[in-house]
């Protein structure tokens, strides 16, 4: 670069494609070059790329023989102690069972003729720092590396509608009949020519124009203050098609985004649209990896994985679906990110877009007065075609509200994208960094973790005074009554349970003012249950069914999805 400029690269979001048989593995980073005048550090320009790692290297840190004394796990080692070892992170299984056979041979362990995970290689105490991911690594090698603050992000939003006037067993048989997608100021729609056409007040039928829709969005628009105020001060446009073709309409919407590349896509329920939108593909006989990967990466490169989070939670926003793609842009669960950002708040009663919406942007969704989606793809698909370009608005100008994709950058730090679920996973690869800069490296997680004086925790502790036994067992300070002991300790460290607990304080709602009772046990549970039930009873709308069926014995969601198939197939439900 020349006098006085300087550039610097920064890590965005990452893909990771392991293929073990073809010894293969492809670690995909959206990374953004920055140019930097160097006096200043004013960011001059930005351009984004994705870079390719084709068989990343990590580093195993393994006890020296010398120093293998122990035989339980120690919670880190000198690295001084270790031999280091740099290998491919795919090899990584292949490596240790050739490293350290002699010492799972002394221990009986078959390595070979059966599957053997990396968790059980690391039963052994003398590995280290395998349980940071090599994606965590390397955001850690760019940030080492940058020398700018953090340049904006940009995000998009998508929303689909699905066919509901056709009868269909499974939604994949739903075709898609207008979506939008915006990419940062720029929103586009698109929708099926076979739903064009409105019905005039003497019920006949007529035909729809782009121009119709174009004149009705604007229209609304105005009666949206919050979002006319972003689509003014951003000089956000509009860009509309209509297909007489699905496939050719899903190629229009993916090449927008495959061009204008934002750093996150964000969907209101992302659990819904991605697989809808694959599973259509696929109906269609299109490869989902043409559109959702970038055009810029081989073919041969590309990687597309649509993850299901069905870890058992109390809530759907502790969800965290994830699509694994090699793409410039990361897609994400807007309403999942809501509320894992906001954990220490009470739950919602509601995480329905228009009830978010109304909270965040004092606006939400665009009414269909009390009709169905059926009635409105029918009867009156203008406003429905608007309503869906609403639903992408209220998702775009909601995240820039609220800033949660910064949020979310910020707080993963050192971790990816995906671990911002798993506090635990965040925390490992925080210490983690910590250790290595004392010179320090972090044990790897085992199947076996206990040491040799675990069983005897049960049996360890000191009594625990009864709070009731010092009600008024304090000093004498009261003027009116000198010999009243009062509730104020000498020599006694009283906890500030506010100021060390804000988030269970929160949560929780606990105060005074709002008790009610103290729920000591309930007949045929355990304490674990009672505890359950309290919280839970907190957000009673949100967890009715599961309180319904943990504590009364009544169906789940799964027993009352079967029950309305068995009523449904003996048309006991007329439609």
């Amino acid at each position: 670069m020349s006098d006085g400029i300087k550039t610097s690269v920064q890590w965005m979001h990452s893909c990771y494609d392991v293929r073990e048989k073809d010894q293969l593995a492809i670690l995909t980073v959206k990374e953004k070059e920055v140019t930097i005048e160097s006096a200043t550090n004013k960011v001059l320009q930005t351009t984004s790329r994705l870079r390719q790692y084709v068989n990343p290297t990590r580093t195993v840190y393994i006890t020296k023989p010398e120093y293998r004394t122990n035989e339980y796990k120690k919670e880190y080692e000198e690295i001084r102690k270790c031999d280091c070892h740099e290998v491919q992170d795919w090899a990584v299984k292949d490596f240790l069972k050739k490293e350290l056979r002699d010492e799972y041979e002394k221990r009986d362990i078959s390595l070979y003729g059966r599957y053997v995970g990396l968790r059980e290689l690391c039963d052994l105490p003398w590995i280290y720092g395998l349980d940071i991911s090599i994606e965590a690594l390397y955001r850690y090698k760019y940030e080492k590396n940058q020398t700018h603050a953090v340049c904006p992000i940009t995000i998009g939003s998508l929303d689909i509608e699905s066919d509901m006037m056709i009868e269909a067993d499974k939604m994949s048989d739903r075709p898609t009949c207008c979506m939008t997608v915006i990419c940062d100021t720029v929103v586009y729609t698109a929708a099926l020519s076979k739903y064009m056409y409105g019905y005039t007040k003497d019920n006949k039928r007529v035909p729809l124009s782009v121009e119709n829709i174009r004149t009705f969005f604007y229209q609304v628009l105005q009666e949206k203050e919050p979002i006319k105020k972003d689509w003014d001060q951003k000089q956000m446009r509009l860009e509309m098609r209509v297909f007489d073709r699905e496939s050719d309409m899903y190629r229009w919407i993916f090449d927008a985004i495959d061009n204008e590349r934002p750093d996150y896509m964000f969907i209101w329920n992302l659990g819904f649209d991605v697989p809808q939108i694959c599973a259509r593909m696929q109906k269609l006989g299109l490869d989902p990896e043409d559109y959702f990967c970038s055009s810029r990466i081989s073919r041969n490169a590309r990687y597309l994985k649509y993850y299901e989070d069905r870890r058992p939670v109390a809530h759907i926003v502790q969800k965290w679906n994830w699509l694994h793609c090699t793409s410039e842009t990361q897609w994400l669960d807007a309403m999942a990110l809501y509320g894992q950002v906001r954990k220490a708040k009470p739950k919602e009663t509601s995480y329905k877009l228009d009830d978010i919406m109304t909270k965040v942007l004092k606006t939400g969704k665009l009414s269909f007065d009390g009709k169905s989606h059926q009635y409105m793809q029918e009867k009156k698909f203008a406003r429905y075609w608007v309503y869906n370009i609403f639903d992408a608005l209220l998702v775009q100008c909601g995240t820039w509200k609220t800033q949660d994709a910064n949020t979310l950058y910020m707080l993963t730090e050192h971790s990816t994208l995906m671990d911002f679920s798993k506090q635990t996973v965040m925390l490992c690869n925080d210490y983690h960094h910590v250790l290595m800069d004392r010179g320090l490296v972090l044990a790897s997680t085992g199947r076996h973790m206990a040491g040799p004086y675990d069983e005897l925790l049960s049996k360890t502790g000191g009594a625990v005074l009864d709070a009731k036994n010092v009600i008024n067992m304090g000093v004498e300070v009261l003027i009116e009554d000198p010999k009243k002991q009062t509730n104020v300790l000498f020599y006694v460290a009283d906890d500030d349970f506010k100021s060390l607990y804000p988030s269970e304080m929160v949560a929780g709602m606990i105060a005074k003012e709002n008790k009610l009772a103290t729920i000591v046990a309930i007949e045929g549970h355990n304490s674990n249950d009672v505890e359950n039930f309290s919280s839970a009873l907190a957000t009673p709308n949100e967890n009715a069914v599961y309180l319904a069926k943990t504590f009364f014995g009544l169906p789940g969601y799964t027993e009352i999805e079967k029950l309305v198939d068995e009523r449904l197939k003996k048309d006991e439900v007329p439609f």
